[in-house]
């Protein structure tokens, strides 16, 4: 187990220190494809995903070295559902590095006022909000911001830029801060109370495609 577990660290940090984007879920296929081509026995047609997930907790224990925030880790690691470590390192290594300064604090106080809304009020639909019912201009322009930082995160893995992004997201305390001002979420209209609640629902989610938001201490 011990040289099962120093071997996945040094492909990790192998992948770390070279930049490098690699598929390790084809990887690891290719890997039990050629086993069985030699004939060994496959007892467990959950390997894949079990070395997957084994990789993953490889991945916590080098971001740890790294005097990383726990919290940090956890929430890099819980959304991140891809199999590029080179881009779960580089986030977190980003949120830890900003998340004391204002670039983190406004994405975490954003974050943290839309979801406490969300928490309280109960959503009847979640197929995302309807335009044609937006009555405010602070709405259009939170839902065009929101679509701009999705584009932003849907760039080839090779063109991101994970600081760029953070700050997308530091920069919708603008939008929200206005939209709270001007905009009544908990509307008597039914429906433009759920259309509300679901911009923020995708506000939301939109974060947390980054980092799992609300494992951050302070949320």
């Amino acid at each position: 187990p011990f040289a099962l577990r120093r071997s996945a660290i040094g492909l990790l940090r192998t992948v770390i220190e070279n930049n490098l984007i690699v598929k390790l879920r084809d990887l690891i296929d290719y890997s039990i494809r050629i086993y069985k081509e030699q004939g060994v026995i496959q007892s467990n047609n959950e390997v894949g995903k079990d070395l997957f997930k084994f990789f993953r907790e490889r991945m916590k224990n080098i971001l740890k070295e790294k005097k990383i925030r726990g919290d940090i880790v956890e929430a890099s690691i819980s959304s991140h559902l891809n199999d590029n470590f080179l881009e779960l390192y580089k986030k977190t290594i980003i949120m830890n590095r900003f998340i004391s300064k204002d670039l983190g604090k406004n994405a975490l106080s954003t974050y943290k006022r839309a979801s406490n809304i969300l928490d309280q009020e109960k959503l009847v639909s979640k197929n995302g909000p309807d335009a044609v019912l937006f009555k405010h201009d602070e709405e259009k322009e939170l839902f065009e911001r929101i679509n701009t930082i999705r584009k932003a995160f849907t760039l080839k893995d090779e063109r991101k830029n994970y600081e760029n992004h953070l700050k997308l997201l530091s920069e919708t305390k603008l939008s929200t801060d206005k939209f709270f001002d001007k905009v009544k979420v908990n509307d008597e209209n039914q429906d433009l109370k759920n259309n509300r609640l679901e911009l923020l629902q995708i506000l939301c989610s939109t974060f947390n495609s980054f980092v799992d938001f609300s494992k951050l201490e302070g949320t």
